[in-house]
């Protein structure tokens, strides 16, 4: 083999094992932000489960977002005839400004993205199974506060819609039922 070849040859070698380096690298960065993720909401909410703050760091819930973890609901209900409506579109912005978030932060990003495009299907079950855990850390009167503006937030949107009869303030079944699934999490 000639010398400019084995040079030629130890370069890509080289520049295959940075690539490397490079790769694994970045993935424990992204390992330890996660975990730094977890912990930073573990201390806002208490919860300790693993598995529940896993979930909802794969969502895009963190400390900046976590006044989302309100409206979630909210966006559940506006998707469940697997359309968004204008009108429960502004009834869930509306709750959200309701909240004080507003155009431009990352809560209110995250919120449009959601009435945009359909949540993943893991939102529901992260938001469940980080209610029940979270609950358990509220005050009766956290948990009451927690529980109607969830609630209340959730059946005005449901209204919005029209439900099946093209009625004002109609909810449709499956509304219902997933209002009541939320509203489980508050017995």
């Amino acid at each position: 083999m000639s010398k400019e070849l084995k040079k030629r040859g130890k370069a890509l070698e080289d520049q295959f094992f940075i690539a490397r380096e490079r790769q694994a690298l970045a993935q424990l960065r992204a390992e330890r932000q996660q975990q730094e993720t977890k912990a930073a909401l573990s201390n806002l909410t208490m919860v300790k489960k693993e598995e529940v703050l896993n979930d909802l760091v794969r969502e895009g819930i963190d400390v900046e977002t976590f006044a989302a973890i309100k409206l979630v609901p909210l966006v559940l209900v506006a998707w469940v005839d697997n359309v968004v409506q204008e009108s429960e579109r502004e009834a869930v912005l509306a709750a959200a400004n309701k909240q004080g978030i507003g155009n431009g932060c990352a809560v209110y990003e995250m919120l449009n993205q959601w009435l945009q495009e359909r949540p993943s299907a893991g939102l529901k079950s992260s938001w469940l199974d980080f209610m029940n855990e979270y609950v358990e850390h509220l005050s009766a009167s956290e948990k009451k506060a927690w529980e109607e503006e969830i609630l209340g937030s959730s059946q005005d949107v449901a209204e919005a819609s029209g439900g099946w009869f093209f009625g004002f303030g109609a909810v449709s079944a499956a509304q219902q039922q997933l209002i009541d699934e939320l509203h489980a999490v508050f017995i």
